[in-house]
């Protein structure tokens, strides 16, 4: 069975033509329309950043907001060994010959990142093979407008407990 790409992009050329089919009136060449989608979308996550609240999609797709959850240094597994589960700085281990971790000093070990809730949508048939991931911009962005704030401002960002066995029953 063949594998299909799942990826939407909302710039191609393939939506371009669409656009065209469906406003003939309209004279916009692909760069402008390319800007206005690429301007849409940053007011979007701006909006985000700036308010901690969630942003709607339109169509019944959902909400997008930013999640702020604090790291777990370590995690015992059922057996009792433990693991350290930060991510490894490869530089630094290199130069002292034994692996080191990011801590997260500069946020105090709270982690952002996007989240899409798509359990808030209706509209959205088969929720669980759908997957929302930001540019890599976006991501980007947060760790920018995070360290630039003052550390009383990271309370704004709630803190989500994300399931995804939620909806499944349990037999």
């Amino acid at each position: 069975m063949a594998r299909y790409v799942s990826c939407y992009r909302s710039v191609s050329r393939e939506n371009y033509k669409k656009f065209c089919e469906l406003y003939k009136n309209e004279e916009l060449s692909f760069e402008q329309f390319k800007e206005i989608i690429y301007h849409y979308n940053a007011q979007i996550m701006n909006y985000c950043l700036e308010t901690g609240d969630t942003y709607s999609l339109p169509r019944g797709l959902g909400r997008i907001g930013v999640q702020r959850k604090k790291t777990k240094i370590t995690f015992t597994s059922k057996e009792g060994k433990t693991y350290t589960i930060l991510p490894v700085n490869w530089p630094e281990s290199k130069r002292l010959g034994k692996k080191q971790y990011y801590y997260n000093d500069h946020t105090e070990g709270w982690g952002f990142r996007w989240i899409w809730f798509a359990n808030s949508s209706t509209n959205l048939k088969m929720k669980e093979i759908w997957e929302f991931k930001p540019a890599k911009v976006w991501s980007q962005a947060i760790k920018t407008f995070v360290t630039t704030l003052d550390k009383s401002q990271w309370y704004k960002y709630p803190v989500y407990i994300k399931s995804r066995n939620k909806d499944k029953k349990k037999p």
